[in-house]
């Protein structure tokens, strides 16, 4: 169910409240959201970007949970590697929601990236 899925994008699924379970359970069967999950992945199966990626020069913020299960850290830290203009930061004890397993963390940090675009 909801909570064994949740263990893909939370680092501390014991945190997560009934009301946001609730949430999840709800926003998962809502109509149309499961064909817009498939085209999503598909989007993942696109060629190699690499090249593509060489030619962005916007400054890039990769927040990314130390414990993400779905996107590894290590595929950030390659695509760090890669664009010319990035800067990477892994958030410990964080899944692929930081934003929800770290907020306090996930906020220091954008807001020291956002600071440091003015």
């Amino acid at each position: 169910g909801t909570k064994q899925m949740a263990t893909f994008s939370y680092s501390n699924v014991d945190k997560i409240t009934e009301d946001r379970f609730i949430t999840i359970t709800d926003m998962m069967q809502r109509e149309g959201n499961g064909d817009a999950f498939m085209d999503h992945l598909a989007e993942f199966s696109m060629p190699d970007p690499t090249e593509d990626l060489k030619q962005l020069e916007t400054r890039t913020l990769l927040l990314v949970g130390a414990e993400d299960k779905l996107i590894p850290p290590a595929l950030s830290e390659k695509a760090s590697m890669i664009l010319p203009n990035a800067e990477l930061s892994i958030v410990p004890d964080a899944g692929h929601v930081l934003q929800e397993d770290a907020p306090s963390q996930s906020l220091a940090v954008v807001n020291a990236f956002l600071a440091g675009n003015e």
